[in-house]
């Protein structure tokens, strides 16, 4: 479990109004929201360090990537194994 049941009622009750078609997939919550790492830290497999392409340069970024944020940029970062994984639209 994550955290007490008043909090995670909470949080679901602020991902279902904010991503409604959720509601339907028997989602669960698997851990406890940081401010350690975002979720495109956790896609590069790195939980130590918040990832974004800020332009003040105050967030972690690959050097070899463009710092915009642009689906290229974001493309271009190392991932996950994410080829069978379905993309919602």
């Amino acid at each position: 479990m994550v955290g007490n049941e008043a909090w995670l009622s909470q949080v679901r009750q602020w991902i279902e109004r904010d991503y409604p078609n959720l509601v339907s997939t028997n989602y669960h919550i698997t851990s406890a929201d940081t401010i350690d790492y975002n979720c495109v830290a956790w896609a590069a497999e790195d939980t130590h360090r918040w990832w974004w392409p800020d332009p003040m340069k105050e967030s972690y970024w690959p050097v070899n990537v463009p710092r915009e944020e642009t689906l290229l940029a974001f493309l271009n970062l190392p991932s996950r194994d994410v080829r069978d994984s379905h993309i919602d639209p």
